[in-house]
């Protein structure tokens, strides 16, 4: 009777601890190739860097361009989250007039993959943050204006 006792034991342990795994990976927790975003990247041709942040289970990041004199002026806000397992991109561009507003747009991904297509807005349509196979410390974004059109590359490197 003990051995049954035990056996029961065994098994409603890994159950629960099952249960609290699976529990686990279902948190909203940002993972896959989006762990190696944040720190600061600088752009390959020198016109700006961005910085991410982790904050709880949200991804920012801020792009700055810098002009001649070597001056930052923050071009996009961009906030990544989980969102039933799919990931979900907000981008925010300050406008140059007199409201001082932004432009929203919003994205989302299949999954944990960092390719993130327009739910809202035309354009741009897509977005892809690819890094570089042997070498997480590079990466390039491609900007799909159009899905037919060969995409804008940008290529970034870790600082």
């Amino acid at each position: 009777m003990n051995l049954r006792i035990l056996h029961f034991m065994a098994s409603a342990k890994f159950i629960l601890f099952l249960t609290l795994l699976i529990s686990l990976a279902g948190n909203a927790q940002i993972g896959g190739k989006a762990r190696h975003l944040p720190g600061t990247w600088k752009y390959k041709e020198g016109t700006g860097y961005a910085i991410w942040q982790m904050n709880g289970n949200t991804l920012t990041g801020k792009g700055y361009r810098t002009n001649t004199v070597g001056d930052s002026i923050l071009v996009e806000t961009i906030t990544v989250v989980n969102v039933n397992k799919n990931l979900s991109l907000k981008l925010e561009t300050p406008q140059q007039d007199s409201l001082n507003t932004n432009t929203v747009y919003r994205f989302v991904a299949n999954g944990r993959k960092l390719d993130f297509i327009n739910i809202e807005n035309e354009m741009p349509e897509r977005i892809r943050y690819k890094f570089c196979f042997f070498n997480k410390r590079k990466m390039k974004i491609l900007i799909y204006l159009r899905e037919s059109d060969k995409p804008q590359k940008l290529k970034l490197y870790r600082l």
